[in-house]
């Protein structure tokens, strides 16, 4: 049922436990993608093309869209995860270099903003489809409350209005960028040019509360039903005799974290086309299967909106809340074991706007660029994560299928008992490799250029 062979890079360049595991994670009530499976080849091959080969899982009844009748949405990640647990710290990675060091001014913090630009960001804002209608929102108001409030922590002060005003203008700088590089990537990807609607919060932010709370209403439910799972989890109220200046911090979490769960509901789509950016009748989230997993308040949040009342409410069910809306989880980019590179890589560790030339030489290493176990030839695993598309596509399956016929041939050659002929056929396969690296490396070299362009 979760499984494809049609899949052939996922399932090449993926740990298998792990990827089935996470695909039943997503199906439960609380997953995000309750009673989600795999689309079938046919459709998928006509509406998603190469990009069938990322998807996790898609919500049920995915089938029944066809391609003109949809919008694709996304959003754009202004600070990766790793980038975010260092600004709490006071800390600033150099974009090219990695070097850290601690943010003394508003302005130094700003500058770094408007450079910290990478392409794992670009690539998991929004799936690639066989149509053109794309539209993206950019979270700049609930990034700039997010920042300033790490700030002014960090400070252990609060920022005057100008400098929240030097943040803002730094963040939509940087978005500005972003949503640039991710219609030359698509553009790149597809052939052909593609234009991306994007929405500003800041634009709509009065309306999304509004529609949230009546979403909430609808539902019955309240921040203080959300909040409960994490109290209860860290036994808050036995723990602390005065907890309620704790309870209103989580109270303001969930009031605009929650804004971004109501994100992947039909209410927010029906605002998207009250406010004439989606034209369609019909859309679909194409975004990082990360993105449906859950914590406590939005596990909750999700259960009751996917899966109570036998899931009237679930994705592209008629009559429901969600039955115009519908969900596909993609691959992200990561590591053989799912290990998220925003998560676990500095900045300068992917590649950014700044860093792509430099990048690009690490990965032209002979010795790197030969090795036969895949999941650590950089080569392969940066083509996979950044380009499994076209003419690199075909060079990384290429990859692939050398490795398993070099597995079968030693399987062969050690059952003969002879050494000099496993010398051999691992230096031929080494030389192989590297023939379909240099072709991936220089199809990511294309792109980059093309994304990053000035």
């Amino acid at each position: 049922m979760f499984y494809s062979d049609k899949q052939v890079i996922l399932n090449s360049s993926r740990d298998k436990l792990r990827l089935e595991k996470i695909r039943e994670k997503l199906q439960t009530p609380n997953g995000g993608l309750f009673k989600g499976r795999l689309p079938n080849y046919k459709w998928a091959i006509e509406n998603l093309g190469e990009s069938f080969d990322k998807v996790i899982l898609a919500s049920n009844n995915i089938e029944r869209l066809s391609l003109d009748s949809y919008t694709v949405l996304g959003g754009w990640c202004a600070i990766r995860t790793r980038c975010i647990n260092d600004l709490q710290k006071g800390i600033i990675t150099d974009t090219i270099t990695g070097k850290k060091q601690q943010y003394k001014t508003v302005d130094e913090l700003c500058n770094w903003l408007m450079k910290a630009i990478a392409l794992d960001q670009i690539i998991e804002a929004i799936g690639s489809y066989n149509g053109d209608n794309y539209t993206a929102i950019s979270e700049e108001y609930l990034w700039l409350e997010k920042i300033v409030k790490i700030v002014n922590k960090y400070f252990n002060r609060k920022l005057n209005e100008t400098e929240i005003d030097k943040v803002l203008k730094a963040i939509k700088h940087s978005e500005e960028k972003r949503s640039k590089a991710t219609e030359l990537y698509l553009s790149f990807i597809k052939g052909k040019r593609v234009q991306i609607t994007k929405v500003r919060d800041i634009d709509i932010f009065q309306d999304l509360i509004r529609s949230r709370d009546s979403l909430f209403d609808r539902l019955n439910i309240t921040k203080e039903k959300l909040t409960q799972p994490m109290v209860l989890n860290r036994n808050i109220t036995r723990k602390i005799k005065d907890s309620s200046h704790i309870l209103n911090d989580l109270y303001q979490y969930i009031d605009r974290y929650s804004i971004v769960w109501f994100m992947y509901t039909g209410y927010y789509l029906d605002l998207l086309k009250d406010k004439g950016y989606v034209k369609t009748d019909y859309a679909i989230i194409i975004e990082p299967y990360s993105h449906a997993r859950s914590n406590e308040s939005e596990s909750e949040f999700k259960k009751v909106m996917l899966s109570s009342k036998n899931g009237t409410n679930n994705y592209l069910v008629h009559g429901g809340i969600n039955e115009k809306l519908g969900f596909i989880a993609t691959d992200e980019v990561s590591d053989y074991s799912f290990h998220k590179f925003s998560r676990t890589k500095m900045i300068s560790e992917v590649p950014n706007i700044n860093n792509y030339n430099k990048y690009l030489e690490l990965l032209s290493d002979p010795n790197e660029m030969s090795k036969i176990d895949l999941k650590n030839n950089i080569v392969f695993v940066a083509g996979i994560n950044y380009l499994p598309y076209g003419r690199c596509r075909k060079a990384l399956i290429n990859m692939i299928h050398v490795k398993e016929e070099y597995m079968k041939g030693k399987k062969e050659t050690i059952e003969k008992h002879n050494k000099s002929d496993i010398y051999a056929l691992k230096k031929q396969t080494s030389s192989l490799l590297k023939e379909q690296s240099l072709i991936v490396l220089e199809e990511l070299e294309r792109m980059m250029r093309f994304v990053f362009k000035p």
